[in-house]
């Protein structure tokens, strides 16, 4: 059954309970693809919740990070363990497989189309190429790589948890620059990036330099909503006040 971003099922098979995942779903017609935590991805009918239509297995394994819809509609997924595959969403056959990260992979996976980009926590961020899955670079930063990375043109955005945001080179996977501080990813507009930081600010930064153009106290920060119309991005806090900052212009 799945509820909201988690699946859940009986595993009475190996002597198991009920087991959720963490991972958020992708859906592509008629298909939903959601990691199934231990041993196993899933891929549903959206008009039979519940019932798989082609899981995929790995034992030993899990699969709590939150899957991509590549270019041509097949959804990429990685592992605990590091494992990556490319499946077609509607028959389930593996369009490739067997790469991997040489740590576990929690946070979720983002593609601009061409590459493939995983966060690992052996403190790496991993291209793949999305057509073929072979290795393109991997760069080393500092703090946690537990987010979901975030591709903006020639460079792509991720959070190391407990240290700041980093921005990446997509072609050589080259440091570009470092804002201390920043907690999480909010959107991005243009040329510009609006984040949080672990102060409870809102910082909006120049995707270009790194340089950080505005700051706005926001407290208690529960969701964002980004309109891609207008640039506007609104944030709902945990006492249900509602701000909306624009960050196009």
């Amino acid at each position: 059954m799945i509820v909201s971003n988690t699946i859940s099922y009986n595993r009475a098979s190996d002597g198991g309970g009920i087991y959720v995942s963490k991972s958020r779903p992708q859906i592509v017609g008629n298909t939903i693809g959601v990691g199934g935590g231990a041993d196993y991805f899933h891929f549903c009918y959206l008009d039979l919740l519940g019932k798989d239509k082609y899981p995929t297995f790995s034992r030993g394994d899990s699969f709590n990070s939150s899957p991509v819809v590549s270019y041509n509609k097949n959804v990429i997924f990685a592992s605990k363990l590091g494992y990556l595959w490319e499946c077609d969403m509607a028959t389930g056959a593996k369009i490739w497989d067997k790469r991997k990260t040489n740590g576990s992979v929690e946070g979720g996976l983002a593609t601009d189309g061409r590459y493939l980009y995983v966060p690992s926590l052996d403190y790496k961020l991993y291209a793949f190429e999305a057509m073929s899955g072979t290795a393109v670079w991997d760069v080393r930063l500092d703090g946690r790589m537990n987010q979901t990375p975030l591709p903006a043109g020639t460079t792509v955005l991720v959070v190391g948890t407990g240290q700041g945001l980093f921005a990446v080179s997509t072609d050589k996977g080259e440091q570009k620059w470092f804002v201390p501080g920043v907690s999480q990813i909010a959107a991005r507009a243009k040329d510009k990036v609006l984040a949080s930081d672990t102060r409870g600010n809102l910082l909006i930064i120049n995707l270009e330099s790194g340089a950080v153009e505005k700051t706005a106290p926001v407290e208690m920060v529960a969701k964002y909503a980004f309109n891609q119309l207008d640039g506007t991005v609104y944030v709902i806090a945990r006492d249900g006040r509602l701000s909306a900052v624009e960050i196009a212009k």
